[in-house]
């Protein structure tokens, strides 16, 4: 019996027995249905038709809310459940699925009614709901043929796809030695801990060591018993989103409640605890996302499984105008609770003494406290990012959501009715949990918050704004982060979060083409440094978050910045002596971007630097060379300089091209005939110059050597074998100027065609 209605325990005379509902003979068929399906639904047509005939009043079914739930017994081993059978199984993760439902459709119900105990009761269904989720997330992983019974008849939905994974059963006192195979490796279902990948890769390697001979290892094969499991501690529900109830937006109103960090064990809950405030929070931060996204994300399209409204059909019955609004009002509860979670996070700072990784910074519990700090920034920035506030129309509503985030902060602020003033307010508010953030998830959302703000301000307050996204970023580059069990944090979704925030850091920088010029000369010799010292992994101590897995964010973000500040610094210059030492500034950049690629030679710092080269290569060919030509007499030896120093980048770039030749990169040959037609037209035009200067014995031309990366001379023509790329690259989030000069080898046709004698003569070279 699993009854979780504790307060009536006793009261055996009425019940929902969902043990004898659940027909163990239609578990075969699944054409056919118990009637327990159809329960949820008609609680839904009931309380509807209640609501309407007694105004709101639900007193009349409140019965359903505090009537026990008889579940069948459930034995809880440490590796799962006690399964006999398949059928067996069936049986009880259905009963475990109907009753979750029933729970999620009371919750639904009653949450909106103000009677103080049937508000209580809600909490405690809640509480329970919340308790029989999580372990059904964890039983789930035993079962991946299993397909849970339908809760919804609009529309069909499909179990996840779940990776399997053979266990082996050996004999005690033998170890048999794995083959190692090459090719496609093994699908991997992903794991909310990076510690418990750590710890299969200990199993794994412990399991090649071997012991005995292969005449034994032959011998156990013939009693090995290969069970499929799930690799993960849990299954991640929303996957199963289809066969979940739908809560209602009214749930949302149960964020009022007061929260209770610390709940003590066996007391009456009064409030919420953190599971549950996370529980609520998870659903109103999919809400928010699916409902006030651009539209360009939530379009209409055949067979494509993210635009189906499973999960979010009663959701779509709403305006996003109007749960905007619903929304708002919700803003002093959430900033409450904001407050209270950062004042935690600050005790847990000051105890540790500002050690992150300290022991003292993971107690029991936080895990669920500092996911819920997340999601409160998360929905903020989710709300704040609506395109609708960009409208006049709702000018209003802004105004009213920006004063409710700035009055806690500054009461005389918020009677401000400026919304570029309240912009600014809101961000200065919001800055203030820079310090005390501790996941990297939080600080993420949090710098999608400010941008959000950012994109609502008008060009007299712009400048103040990107400064304190530049500072927010720079804080949260320049400190290492930690999982929820204080291993630090790496893997997929830890390069995505780093990839946000360089990217951020960079696109609102200030002084960008000063700020970069300085950052390549550090990074240069930090990158030296951990090369010299023969460090496996590595990071940077002026950003601790960039490591050597994910170095190569970093590296193109800044060849981006380069080129981008250098252009925003041409157009702002007064004169050609501004321009002069933009572009000194420029070409020596490059000139370290390139000796970073030399020394960290993988081939998207390749394609990066290559990219941006080209780029920089065709704004200076355009812009920089006639002022270099005119002032070639008065700056004589300003020019020579500058050449001089870029000649170092154009023939590293011509040992990318060979590069590219031998290895056969697809992806860098795309870009060689538009590089090697640029750099024909910088020669061209630079013997032009010193002709008309007298100075042809200042140029030469020579037949360049083929040369490898490293400068080193490369005598036979033979194809080169390709370095093999390190795993964790793999993991880097895609580059989101992939697209930009997609078809170079097409471009240098399209070129102006001026000088036509100038193109044929660069053919010759």
């Amino acid at each position: 019996m699993f009854n979780l209605d504790e307060p009536e325990e006793d009261d055996d005379d009425v019940c929902i027995p969902i043990a004898q509902l659940v027909d163990r003979d239609c578990l075969t068929k699944r054409s056919q249905y118990p009637p327990i399906v159809v329960m949820p639904a008609s609680l839904r047509l009931v309380r509807c038709v209640k609501y309407l005939a007694c105004e709101g009043n639900l007193g009349d079914i409140a019965a359903l809310l505090t009537c026990p739930v008889l579940m069948p017994c459930i034995v809880e081993q440490e590796d799962g459940l006690d399964f006999s059978c398949p059928q067996e199984q069936n049986f009880l993760l259905d009963c475990i699925f109907h009753c979750v439902n029933w729970f999620r459709e009371l919750i639904s119900a009653f949450a909106y009614q103000k009677n103080a105990e049937l508000r209580r009761c809600v909490l405690l269904r809640l509480q329970s709901l919340v308790d029989l989720q999580k372990k059904l997330a964890k039983w789930l992983t035993h079962a991946i043929d299993y397909v849970p019974p339908p809760c919804q008849f609009f529309a069909s939905a499909k179990p996840p796809k779940l990776s399997k994974v053979k266990m082996s059963t050996k004999k005690k006192g033998k170890k048999r030695k794995r083959k190692s195979k090459k090719g496609k490796k093994k699908p991997r279902t992903s794991d909310a801990s990076e510690n418990a990948e750590g710890e299969e890769v200990a199993e794994d390697e412990n399991e090649e060591e071997v012991e005995g001979n292969d005449d034994e290892d032959d011998e156990n094969d013939v009693s090995l018993k290969e069970t499929p499991i799930i690799q993960s501690s849990s299954i991640d529900l929303i996957d199963y989103r289809g066969f979940l109830r739908e809560l209602d937006v009214d749930v949302v109103i149960l964020l009022t409640e007061q929260l209770d960090l610390s709940p003590a064990e066996g007391t009456t809950i009064k409030g919420l605890t953190p599971p549950v405030l996370l529980f609520l929070l998870q659903d109103l931060t999919s809400k928010v996302e699916y409902l006030l996204a651009p539209e360009a994300k939530r379009y209409s399209a055949l067979k494509t499984a993210a635009c189906k409204p499973v999960g979010f059909a009663n959701l779509e019955t709403f305006a996003p105008r109007s749960f905007a609004r619903n929304t708002i009002k919700l803003l002093p509860a959430l900033t409450d609770k904001l407050e209270a979670i950062a004042g935690y996070c600050q005790a847990l700072l000051d105890k540790s003494d500002n050690i992150r990784d300290a022991p003292s910074m993971f107690p029991e519990g936080s895990s669920d406290i500092k996911s819920c700090y997340s999601y409160i920034l998360r929905i903020l920035a989710g709300l704040f990012h609506w395109s609708g506030f960009e409208s006049k129309v709702n000018t209003d509503s802004l105004r009213d959501a920006l004063k409710l985030l700035v009055v806690r902060d500054n009461k005389q602020a918020a009677e401000n009715n400026r919304v570029q003033g309240l912009l600014v307010d809101a961000a200065t508010y919001i800055t203030s949990y820079v310090e005390r953030t501790l996941v990297l998830s939080a600080a993420c959302s949090l710098v999608k918050l400010l941008t959000a703000f950012c994109h609502l301000v008008d060009g007299s307050v712009d400048e103040t704004m990107h400064k304190q996204i530049e500072n927010a970023c720079k804080t949260f580059l320049g400190q290492r982060w930690y999982n929820f069990k204080g291993s630090e944090e790496k893997g997929a979704e830890f390069n995505h979060h780093v990839d946000t925030l360089v990217k951020s850091y960079f696109s609102n920088m200030i002084n960008k083409l000063e700020t970069v010029s300085d950052l390549v000369a550090v990074v240069y010799q930090e990158v030296e440094t951990c090369v010299k010292l023969g460090t496996k992994d590595w990071s940077l101590d002026t950003f601790p978050t960039v490591t050597k897995s994910n170095f190569t964010l970093l590296y193109r973000a800044l060849c981006l910045a380069l080129v981008q500040g250098l252009e925003d610094t041409l157009e702002g210059c007064a004169n050609d002596g501004a321009r002069f030492k933009a572009w000194e500034s420029a070409i020596e950049s490059l000139r370290g971007l390139m000796m970073i690629a030399r020394s960290q030679n993988t081939r998207s710092n390749l394609v990066a630097f290559v990219k941006n080269a080209l780029r920089l290569l065709r704004t200076f060919l355009k812009r920089g060379l006639p002022m270099f030509i005119q002032h070639f007499r008065s700056r004589t030896n300003q020019v020579t300089s500058v050449l001089s120093t870029l000649q170092k980048s154009t023939r590293f770039l011509n040992s990318i091209c060979y590069h590219s030749k031998s290895t056969k990169d697809a992806t860098l040959t795309s870009l060689v005939p538009a590089l090697r037609f640029v750099l024909e037209q910088i020669v061209v035009s630079v013997r032009t110059m010193l002709a008309k200067n007298d100075c042809r014995d200042a140029f030469w031309i020579g037949i360049l050597k083929n040369r490898n990366l490293k400068g080193e001379e490369v005598l036979s023509q033979e194809s080169e074998p390709a370095a093999e790329e390190e795993q964790e690259e793999q993991e880097l989030p895609s580059d989101d100027d992939s697209d930009v000069d997609v078809d170079l080898a097409n471009a240098a046709e399209n070129e102006d065609d001026q000088n036509d004698a100038t193109s044929s003569i660069s053919e010759v070279f």
